[in-house]
């Protein structure tokens, strides 16, 4: 009987063992977040929401401040330290389209809540935070709507870092960098244009040159790039002429390959002044070489 009793017990090990390796090894409490498994980052919850949220890139599953434009399955936010969190939206239809927020995060009572602030700062929004193993769970203030946004792993430092030393340089475009309309008011020109060009300098520094035109004539535009988290994104801060300190617009090209020598951007290409209709496209891939 105790010989039945031990091979009945080694084979229900043998059993236990062989479906915990089947089902990777790991409870459901395992699989969370590491973040929410090391409650003392601070014994500050609002620390502890910070750097949560700074820690990744998010996939928000609904739609964010109640914005119809982000109905995409391809919304991300990215949260920096310095406080600004850019809205990210890719959609075949509509292109790349970006927002951009001021954010921080405060306690009421015992709960932490985020606060989303429009760029301008004229629209304040409002949200009770609930940290998931999934992610983050958002309820409006003051609809009681909710968001969920799932957490993804942003690249590490040094892959980043190697992401930014390949986008510096000078980039020529390959192909022709216009779209062809024959209706006044959409971007394009009528045929293609002789020397046609679009270039971009990325600096070390942050700052970028971009020119593009043609044989008779030079549009130059210069401002700030950055990278997001994840490396998928370049985002081009344009300045204002004559005060490189004043943004007049953002804008977002999507990195499709990269490699020291060749780079290729799906974006849409924004005129400027008189040049609004001429030297704009709609989204569209554009071939780089390094010069």
């Amino acid at each position: 009987m105790k010989s039945l009793t031990f091979l009945t017990f080694i084979a229900l090990l043998t059993l236990s063992s062989f479906t915990q390796s089947f089902a990777g090894n790991y409870s459901p409490e395992e699989r969370c977040r590491e973040i929410l498994k090391v409650p003392t980052i601070s014994p500050d919850v609002v620390s502890n929401v910070k750097a949560d949220l700074i820690s990744g890139k998010w996939m928000v599953e609904q739609e964010l401040l109640g914005s119809s434009q982000f109905q995409s399955s391809n919304t991300n936010l990215y949260f920096y330290n310095y406080g600004m969190a850019d809205l990210v939206s890719t959609d075949p239809q509509t292109g790349i389209q970006l927002i951009t927020y001021l954010w921080r995060v405060e306690k009421f009572g015992e709960e932490p809540f985020l606060v989303l602030t429009s760029k301008e700062g004229r629209s304040e929004k409002l949200f009770k935070v609930e940290q998931t193993c999934k992610g983050i769970n958002l309820t409006n203030a003051v609809s009681g709507e909710k968001t969920t946004m799932v957490f993804q792993k942003i690249k590490e430092e040094k892959e980043l870092n190697g992401i930014k030393f390949n986008l510096t340089g000078s980039w020529d475009c390959m192909t022709y960098p216009f779209d062809i309309t024959t209706n006044t008011e959409t971007c394009g020109t009528f045929e293609k244009m002789e020397g046609a060009y679009l270039k971009y300098e990325m600096k070390e520094d942050g700052t970028y040159t971009k020119n593009l035109g043609t044989d008779q004539m030079d549009v130059e535009e210069k401002g700030f790039w950055e990278v997001s988290e994840d490396g998928q994104y370049i985002i081009f801060h344009a300045a204002k002429r004559g005060n490189a300190e004043e943004i007049f617009a953002t804008y977002v090209a999507q990195v499709s390959h990269l490699n020291y020598g060749e780079m290729v951007l799906k974006q849409a290409l924004h005129g400027t002044g008189e040049f609004d209709t001429l030297f704009c496209t709609d989204i569209k891939t554009f071939f780089f070489n390094k010069a």
